[in-house]
């Protein structure tokens, strides 16, 4: 006699050959502080910082700091959903173990590969960002050719990100909480002193729209669209739920790291961007974007700190490199997932003797490293790298978006005497409209004003994205048919024994 769980029953599986349990990564070795600094690592700090004075000045200009605290709200609403959903379900799986118990197996599979894929093309474009920005700097100061450097960097970025992932996941996180607490220590300190040289120009005002003054985008018409660009620059907070099985605390360690990351963030934005706006003077920041020649921070740390510059450059080159080693644990994890529950090659689902998931992590970064040399060369490395981004962040927010309906599900269906309306309805509802205007901006629809239509080769990152979304569900319709089972298996936290005949 079997009794065999499907997806969204809370029932132990059980056969006549017992129970067994799933391939088993290095657990308990993740404090609750290398699981934070998971999520922190992989925001990027300090490229997010430039992401939201740049692009957030430029629509509500003195009133940065006020269209700061709106992202800030919208994504700790789909933080407290992955919390709320990480709660129970701890597993490399991550997302697409989430999705799969809360709305099906298919769903969570076609989640699980966007997500996957998406953190493999970070690593991508992220290398190429490096490249670009050591290749201009080389350039402009000794002298050096952009192409052979740039290419070289990014060959040196992967190289350190598959030795660290070789040597353990302890390795890894260790290096991810050096670079996470370095980047957030320097930019509070040059806030601290770009607020005592601003003087008599700190205010309180730009808490207001008082100086929300750009042209055509005055008062909170400019705070949206500052907001839904700001929010991009949290991408990445919910990346803790991918190391659970490795964590001490699996079940109160992501939960921390994902709301903790995005308040801890949240507040160095805040600080930062208050710092930028009234050293720069409020009344001023419709030209902050274009100071310097397009580098306004460099600019302000040259002016209070000198040759600080370079120490600038350096902690965000390795707060990027930081951003790196996090998707790659990512994209490894879910890799190995799939091979695990054998939706995917069971090669992928193989350890090394250190408890890395060594074939994952060579695919991961050969189809990483091929893509960012090809759409290096062939448009040169920004122009790429955006069309990485285009196709990466665009599955980044619909995985934002389901997750908060997965959390209603969940608790509507499977933990019924533990919902609570504000908790499981109200505020994922939020979560998730919150993200579709980002969404428009990602894909290029011209549903508001300020979205502009991408042209090639960016749209060829939408195509990737939607090509990645169809295949994976076309994929997914025969597994249901041929194989339920499986999928039922990715639906399973990491300590529920599951039944040979899903294996």
């Amino acid at each position: 006699m079997r009794r065999r769980s499907r997806i969204g029953e809370e029932r132990v599986v059980e056969s006549k050959a017992g129970l067994i349990a799933p391939a088993e990564l290095q657990r308990g070795r993740l404090s609750n502080q290398a699981v934070l600094f998971q999520s922190i690592a992989q925001i990027a700090p300090a490229g997010g910082i430039a992401t939201v004075a740049i692009l957030g000045a430029n629509f509500a200009g003195g009133a940065l700091p006020l269209a700061t605290i709106f992202s800030v709200v919208a994504s700790l609403l789909v933080a407290l959903s992955v919390s709320e959903l990480a709660k129970h379900l701890p597993s490399a799986g991550s997302l697409g173990t989430y999705v799969a118990r809360s709305l099906g197996g298919g769903a969570g599979y076609v989640i699980g590969w966007m997500y996957a894929i998406s953190e493999l093309l970070i690593v991508s474009f992220v290398s190429l960002l490096i490249g670009a920005l050591v290749s201009g700097l080389l350039n402009s100061e000794l002298g050096l050719p952009v192409t052979p450097v740039w290419i070289a960097s990014v060959i040196v970025v992967y190289l350190l990100v598959v030795l660290v992932h070789e040597l353990g996941v302890r390795v890894s996180a260790g290096v991810q909480l050096i670079i996470g607490i370095a980047e957030i220590v320097f930019f509070a300190l040059l806030s601290l002193v770009l607020i005592a040289d601003a003087g008599a120009q700190n205010t309180l005002s730009v808490f207001t729209t008082e100086y929300a003054n750009i042209e055509g985008y005055s008062g909170f018409a400019g705070l949206f669209p500052a907001a839904v660009f700001i929010i991009t620059a949290f991408a990445g907070f919910e990346s803790a739920s991918a190391v659970a099985e490795e964590a001490h605390e699996p079940r109160k360690a992501v939960r921390i790291a994902v709301v903790g990351s995005v308040l801890a963030i949240g507040a160095l934005y805040l600080l930062t961007s208050y710092a930028a706006t009234v050293y720069f003077g409020p009344d001023k920041m419709a030209d902050f974007a274009s100071s310097n020649n397009g580098d306004p921070w460099t600019g302000m740390t040259r002016t209070v700190w000198g040759i600080g510059w370079v120490a600038l450059f350096l902690i965000i080159v390795n707060s990027l490199y930081g951003a790196c080693t996090a998707s790659m644990t990512v994209s490894t994890r879910m890799l190995f997932s799939f091979g695990r529950s054998r939706l995917g090659p069971t090669s992928l689902g193989q350890l090394s003797d250190r408890k890395t998931p060594r074939n994952a992590l060579a695919i991961a970064a050969l189809v990483g490293f091929v893509l960012a040399i090809w759409l290096g060369l062939a448009y040169e490395p920004i122009l790429g790298l955006s069309t990485i981004v285009v196709a990466s962040t665009s599955m980044y927010i619909v995985l934002y978006i389901v997750l908060n309906i997965a959390c209603i599900a969940y608790y509507w269906r499977h933990r019924r005497s533990e919902f609570i309306w504000l908790r499981h309805l109200a505020l994922p509802i939020l979560g998730a409209l919150a993200f579709v205007p980002v969404l428009f901006v990602q894909l290029g629809i011209p549903v508001f004003s300020f979205i502009s239509p991408l042209q090639p080769p960016l749209t060829y990152g939408a195509y990737a994205a939607v090509a990645v979304v169809v295949s994976a569900s076309a994929v997914a319709v025969y597994l249901a048919r041929t194989a339920p089972d499986r999928l039922d298996r990715f639906g399973a936290a990491f300590d529920e024994p599951i039944a040979p005949d899903a294996r």
